[in-house]
């Protein structure tokens, strides 16, 4: 018999909809700034013969794409009021989730806004305001807004 965890994470597999945890891996660029963590164009333009990140802060870097299947949906009308100001007024989903194809739980916490994002319905989001529901030290999901990229 399933326990009730793993019945959640059948749910999410069979019943939730089907995305991409896109995330990009590799060896931090000697542009960044101590204070910032920001990667310097300058330092760049000074260094013309170092390897260039792209802006990304990363050299030597993989973008690894996971199929995922989570819960995604438009936030209702009192859901909306809850959201920090600045995201009321851009394309927000809620998130529900995730699981990928073998069951196991992926988390989306750590996702880097600038290089990081998930895929839903040929979309790109950054992931933002994630809540772990833990029961014990088990984490059973995570509930996150996915603000939708520009690009």
């Amino acid at each position: 018999m399933l326990s009730h965890y793993q019945r959640i994470r059948n749910q999410m597999k069979y019943r939730g909809q089907s995305a991409t945890k896109s995330t990009l891996a590799g060896t931090a660029c000697p542009c960044i700034d101590s204070e910032t963590l920001i990667p310097s164009r300058e330092w760049h333009r000074d260094n013309p013969t170092a390897a260039d990140c792209g802006g990304t802060g990363l050299i030597n870097s993989t973008r690894t794409n996971l199929s995922i299947y989570a819960f995604i949906q438009p936030p209702d009308g009192d859901e909306l009021e809850k959201l920090p100001p600045g995201l009321r007024n851009v394309a927000v989903m809620k998130y529900f989730g995730s699981v990928d194809a073998s069951l196991n739980f992926v988390s989306v916490i750590g996702m880097d806004e600038k290089r990081d994002y998930i895929v839903f319905g040929s979309n790109k989001y950054i992931v933002r305001n994630v809540y772990q529901q833990k029961m014990g030290d088990t984490v059973w999901y995570e509930e996150a807004i996915l603000e939708r990229r520009a690009n």
